[in-house]
């Protein structure tokens, strides 16, 4: 809004000199919503999986305006922007709608610390703030579960059905102090998770399976053994940090997710810490570790969603005694393909290896029961071993005998 005011000069009762001024007057908007606060904010890091530290920029006519407005901007931040916003779906998105004025005003009840300001500059009238902000990202949840806009982490993980994790831990010792912060992360949001040493035992019959299609990795395989429909393995440094906003020691973390019987990359991503003088390996990997894992377990939630849509994906070995190896192969290919998406990796002379896509079936466990109700070839379905994601059967064997694959 902008008013006219007139000056004047005068000497007894004539009017000597007026002149006029424009004083821009800024008026805050009535309601707050995603559109009319700050979009300017960044994430630093993921201090713990309750906890975010955001760098925001908030503008206004004033300088308290503006450090209001930043504020504004980190919720709007964790609300809706960047990979590892809350609100992942339009579905969501649409539902805070009705809420929106009271959160982005609730904003600092959210904040625990502010820094000093990192950055001030005027422009059109306005004036701009940067500060570095730790935000209870739990509490932010929190308010959106109590008026139903998104569901409680325990309702989204039963329903979704999360997938069984395996982390890797190295012997190298920041790799290592890693996959212990990342394992604690996962398992805060919900997820079941495994942190295993790279060094275990892994399972004999499992190599042999894996050995039918090349040079077997020993995380895969203990991953299998487990039961994890997910491996990660993770890579962690240190480096000096150099650069026109940083200076110090930061660490850096980087984890990729496979999925266990296939390989096949599920996400990945890499977090860091901030650059800090003087400041522990130990500190700097834990800040680094948490913000990757905040980064993979979003990605990951999201991609196992798409997954699970197109079935659960499932892993089907099967053996079979030699004198019946060729008869067995065209009515297990009709019963594989009769109750999943079914596609052959390997066929041997006596070995067969599916991957599944199953709508209603949940475990490899389950997966023998349905084969061995509807398989009609020659030959009695038995089950070896059976996993989370993968079972192992064998058709037309002897008791006792031993069972080989090729």
């Amino acid at each position: 809004m902008i008013r006219q005011l007139a000056f004047c000069l005068s000497t007894g009762l004539l009017m000597s000199a007026c002149t006029t001024t424009q004083v821009v007057v800024v008026k805050e908007p009535a309601r707050y919503d995603r559109n009319n606060v700050s979009h300017q904010a960044e994430m630093i890091e993921s201090t713990n999986p309750e906890e975010w530290m955001v760098r925001a920029t908030g503008q206004g006519a004033t300088t308290e305006l503006a450090l209001a407005d930043a504020k504004r901007a980190v919720v709007w931040y964790v609300l809706f922007g960047g990979r590892t916003r809350m609100l992942q779906t339009q579905d969501d998105q649409n539902a805070v709608t009705a809420f929106e004025h009271e959160i982005f005003e609730s904003a600092p009840t959210f904040i625990t610390f502010e820094s000093g300001i990192k950055g001030k500059r005027s422009e059109g009238g306005k004036t701009f703030l940067t500060k570095n902000y730790r935000v209870r990202v739990d509490q932010i949840r929190g308010f959106l579960e109590s008026r139903n806009v998104i569901a409680s982490q325990d309702e989204i993980n039963e329903k979704l059905d999360l997938p069984i994790v395996m982390i890797t831990k190295p012997t190298n010792g920041d790799e290592a102090f890693a996959a212990t912060v990342i394992g604690d992360y996962f398992q805060s949001r919900g997820f079941e998770v495994n942190v295993v040493n790279n060094t275990d035992k892994t399972n004999s019959m499992v190599d042999s399976v894996l050995a039918l299609e090349g040079e077997v990795d020993p995380a895969f395989s203990l991953a299998m053994s487990l039961g994890a429909d997910v491996l990660v393995k993770v890579d962690a440094f240190g480096e000096e940090a150099k650069g026109k906003f940083a200076s110090g020691q930061q660490g850096s973390v980087s984890v990729k997710a496979f999925y266990s019987t296939t390989g096949r990359q599920l996400a990945a991503s890499t977090g860091f810490s901030a650059a800090r003088v003087g400041a522990g390996s130990k500190a700097l990997i834990n800040e680094a570790a948490n913000d990757a894992a905040e980064r993979l377990s979003t990605a990951m939630q999201a991609q196992w969603r798409k997954e699970l849509n197109k079935g659960r994906p499932l892993a089907l070995v099967v053996t079979a005694a030699s004198d019946i190896a060729k008869a067995v192969d065209e009515p297990l290919y009709d019963t594989v393909r009769g109750m999943c998406k079914a596609k052959r990796t390997v066929a041997g002379k006596t070995t067969f290896r599916y991957e599944l896509r199953c709508n209603d079936i949940a475990s490899g466990y389950d997966l023998y029961k349905a084969i061995k109700d509807e398989y009609s070839g020659p030959g009695a379905v038995n089950r070896l071993q059976d996993f989370n994601s993968m079972v192992i059967l064998s058709i037309g064997y002897e008791d006792g005998a031993d069972v080989n694959f090729y």
